[in-house]
């Protein structure tokens, strides 16, 4: 299980790591509607015919293929027990397919990833449930944070090649300000954020500065597009672009993109 904050890269680096060693691979999204049973499998009508489709646990289990299963601490917990024998490395027995018994190939491997570790979170992550003990004491837990400031910054040297290198730094100190904020541990303690700065977030709007660079602010216009227009509060906006403001002086002007 690979615990971190939202948009760190937990399952971007497993979906690297996997390729480079050409490991197939499941991939599944969970979210709080997620049953046992969809990952298990269903019946379907296909050409007027009932036919049984494995779902992506099934299949990686029969196949040998790793079994990403994304967000997983959305789920209910009662669901998530079913998948205690498996992690056990017994057979995944199928009762909804007359009793087949899928016997787990030795390649499979089965990982989590999720933005609390199994605890409940802290309330930053809307929908978070606290997971069973028992399932949770099957797992190698992995903590996960943001990349150091020099990896990302190579990140935004590929991506956003035509961003000076200086004003591509000052952008991830603006990111590192706003985490430090969002977790509580900002110099200013009369700041709470409702968002963050993730580092999908910084490539959107590293991505949208360049490509916005007829725009009366690239900076400030781009900034609005990738974070501030999902700010909760007026003041999570201005606290935010004061912090710019004093990173990139005037070259960081919200007026010049004002109707």
């Amino acid at each position: 299980m690979i615990s971190g904050p939202t948009g760190c890269g937990k399952t971007s680096v497993i979906e690297q790591i996997l390729a480079r060693l050409h490991r197939p691979a499941q991939s599944y999204t969970c979210g709080a509607s997620t049953e046992f049973m969809d990952l298990v499998g269903q019946w379907v009508m296909v050409a007027g015919d009932m036919v049984w489709m494995d779902g992506c646990l099934t299949t990686a289990m029969r196949h040998g293929h790793v079994l990403i299963l994304n967000e997983i601490d959305l789920v209910d917990p009662a669901e998530l027990a079913n998948l205690n024998a498996v992690l056990e490395g017994a057979p995944l027995v199928i009762t909804h397919n007359g009793g087949e018994i899928v016997k787990p190939h030795a390649d499979f491997r089965f990982i989590a990833t999720c933005n609390g570790n199994g605890n409940g979170g802290d309330g930053i992550y809307v929908g978070v449930q606290r997971q069973n003990l028992a399932f949770m004491d099957r797992f190698n837990v992995i903590k996960t944070n943001y990349l150091n400031p020099d990896i990302e910054l190579d990140i935004l040297k590929k991506v956003t090649p035509k961003i000076p290198n200086t004003i591509a730094k000052r952008m991830i100190e603006l990111a590192n300000k706003v985490r430090s904020i969002f977790i509580g541990e900002g110099d200013d303690d009369n700041i709470e954020l409702s968002v963050t700065f993730s580092t999908r977030t910084l490539i959107r709007w590293a991505v949208l500065t360049q490509r916005n660079k007829g725009a009366g602010c690239p900076l400030s216009y781009a900034l609005d597009r990738a974070l501030l227009n999902r700010c909760a509060e007026k003041e999570e906006v201005e606290a935010i672009r004061s912090l710019a403001i004093g990173l990139f002086g005037d070259s960081f002007n919200p007026a010049e993109n004002e109707n």
